[in-house]
């Protein structure tokens, strides 16, 4: 497996995983996934995981597996080994992969809510490595999965680490870790 294979599955589930911020002021979908429901009489996973972050994610995953897509095979011919296949299949993966990251960051919440920490405190290293664990569980179910992909889990928390302080200095975020 080659570097730049490694990259692209990450470039595809880290836009996943960053669009639920980038898109949190949109109205459009703005309904919490759990549906308002409790269990144990605590919320299931609480108002900030919202169906608009979810598909919005989706979406932006596929495009940008599709972007990598065409320029692996028109401007920089690369043998990307998790673009093989035509275009559908390609919309199909990048689906994937985006949903894998975003509910490994939806069962993180879950978990979250049942030991008692509030949305937005910070849960190191869960936080930071929520959406590969996800994305890695998709891989194995897949068949796709390699052991060198472990090395996502490293990459993965120093990427979030990076990204979240990057999101603090555009004030996107209002901590930077």
């Amino acid at each position: 497996m080659s570097w730049y294979s490694l990259a692209v599955i990450l470039i595809i589930a880290g836009v996943a995983n960053m669009t639920p911020v980038l898109v949190k002021k949109l109205s459009w979908l703005d309904y919490s996934i759990d549906g308002d429901r409790s269990w144990r009489g605590v919320r299931v996973l609480g108002n900030s995981k919202t169906w608009r972050g979810l598909v919005c994610g989706v979406l932006v995953a596929v495009c940008t597996g599709l972007a990598l897509k065409i320029v692996s095979d028109y401007i920089i011919v690369l043998p990307l080994e998790p673009l093989r296949g035509g275009y559908l299949e390609i919309l199909q993966y990048s689906a994937g992969i985006g949903c894998a990251a975003l509910v490994g960051d939806l069962i993180k919440s879950f978990f979250k809510r049942r030991i008692g920490m509030v949305p937005g405190k910070s849960w190191i290293p869960f936080d930071q490595v929520d959406w590969v664990i996800g994305v890695l569980i998709f891989l194995i179910i897949t068949g796709r999965f390699d052991w060198n992909y472990l090395y996502f889990l490293v990459i993965g928390f120093g990427l979030h680490l990076v990204v979240k302080w990057i999101g603090w200095l555009f004030k996107i975020e209002t901590k930077a870790i």
